[in-house]
């Protein structure tokens, strides 16, 4: 006889999976990224700022990655008009130019909640979002 024990996790029970959104003006980053990540949570990807603004108009993310160097609006501009419409949602730069101090100055003031260096590790961002997870 099965006890609570030897039963499996009701499917509610299980955490939500988390909802990134990507932002990057370049396909190929996008589809690494989305292939990469597709197993552990839901990859929404913007080809850009304009586009990653109207998906927040319509669906709520818990974190975003943003490419620093876009046409248009830079990460960082970016970030701003994120804080604005979706406050609660984490922000995370990323950029193939370490140094930035404007980007560093942005963090430190809390428009970005960390900088993580292009070309980034899968095994490095998945540390970093598991062991940063809010636990209610």
């Amino acid at each position: 006889m099965a006890t609570p024990l030897d039963s499996p996790p009701h499917p509610a029970a299980a955490a939500p999976r988390l909802q990134v959104l990507v932002v990057d003006d370049e396909r190929p980053n996008l589809s690494t990224f989305r292939r990469a990540f597709r197993a552990a949570m839901d990859v929404t990807v913007a080809e850009g700022p304009r586009q990653a603004l109207v998906l927040l108009e319509s669906q709520r993310f818990d974190v975003a990655f943003v490419d620093y160097r876009m046409p248009v609006m830079n990460g960082l501009d970016l970030m701003r008009e994120m804080q604005r419409v979706a406050p609660a949602m984490r922000r995370i730069l990323l950029t193939g130019y370490p140094g930035l101090s404007d980007a560093e100055d942005a963090c430190r003031n809390g428009l970005c909640e960390r900088i993580m260096a292009k070309p980034w590790r899968k095994a490095e961002l998945l540390a970093y979002l598991t062991e940063s997870q809010p636990h209610g």
